[in-house]
């Protein structure tokens, strides 16, 4: 659920302290740099999952995926789905 004005103004940050960017917007040069650093501490620091990142900062699972691999960072392993756990 959208608070109330979303959409408008500039972007706000998530609980990760992720900025969410606009759909369509280009991040180049040293904005894009910093938020590679952000996307890099929010997966290694608060341990969020590209899925968690991708919704707080509405970038493409494929973007947050190539942004960490470009930093260099050692993916995890997925997690395992409920479905295929022992019963």
């Amino acid at each position: 659920m959208k608070s109330p004005g979303a959409g408008s103004g500039p972007p706000t940050e998530s609980h990760l302290g992720l900025p969410r960017i606009p759909k369509g917007k280009r991040l180049t040069g040293l904005a894009a740099e910093a938020f590679a650093r952000d996307v890099e501490r929010a997966y290694l620091v608060h341990r969020a999952t590209i899925r968690e990142i991708c919704s707080a900062t509405g970038r493409s699972h494929c973007t947050i995926h190539r942004i960490l691999k470009l930093c260099n960072v050692k993916m995890r392993r997925p997690a395992r789905r409920k479905s295929d756990e022992a019963v």
